[in-house]
């Protein structure tokens, strides 16, 4: 086999000109990557400087975001998560405070399903905090090109606001028993004065 000098020329210009353009389309990866860290960290960043929790959930129900308040709140904690596994000692009720909240009820579970919440009263209770967390709680479905591929919900802590209410509803209640002792004392009177009033009149033989 002859090999010319023009033939190695070319086998050596075909290498350079490879490792080049392998050099380039490595740098161009890198930066990619690079890039997608940075807007990756500035969006948690900006997310855990919001004063709401945020949750996000795939289409399997596994949480793949959980800002920093969302955390706080809930204790949530770090580890895979989805919709059926938050925690051994961590529920949800409803706005009653007593009746648990059926998993496929849940906002989450219905942004999942490609339906949307708004400002729907939970409380989140866990270990640790058993008065729990009230929270009113907005959901959406999250949309992909190939369809639905996830859900969002956003929560503000209301606590103080539910607690306000309820001493207020227990102020009207006690106002409201008041108001029906008072009403009834006129009858008892009147009954008291007739009993009063046969006890003096003599009865007939």
């Amino acid at each position: 086999m002859i090999v010319t000098l023009a033939g190695m020329l070319l086998a050596v210009a075909f290498v350079a000109f490879a490792a080049i353009v392998g050099g380039v389309d490595r740098r161009h990866r890198d930066l990619a990557e690079h890039n997608l860290a940075q807007q990756s960290s500035m969006l948690q960043s900006v997310l855990n400087s919001l004063g709401q929790g945020v949750l996000v959930a795939d289409e399997t129900g596994s949480l793949t975001l959980v800002n920093a308040r969302a955390d706080r709140s809930l204790g949530i904690g770090p580890g895979p998560r989805n919709s059926s596994n938050w925690g051994p000692q961590f529920e949800l009720l409803m706005a009653d405070g007593v009746t648990p909240y059926a998993l496929e009820d849940s906002p989450l579970s219905l942004a999942l399903r490609g339906q949307s919440t708004d400002n729907v009263r939970v409380l989140a209770r866990r270990a640790g905090v058993p008065d729990g967390v009230w929270t009113s709680v907005t959901g959406r479905p999250l949309h992909g090109e190939d369809g639905p591929n996830g859900g969002v919900v956003v929560f503000s802590d209301v606590s103080e606001q539910r607690r306000s209410e309820l001493e207020l509803q227990a102020a009207h209640d006690r106002t409201a028993e008041a108001l029906n002792g008072r009403a009834a004392c006129p009858g008892q009177r009147h009954a008291q004065q007739a009993g009063r009033a046969a006890a003096i009149v003599p009865q007939p033989e």
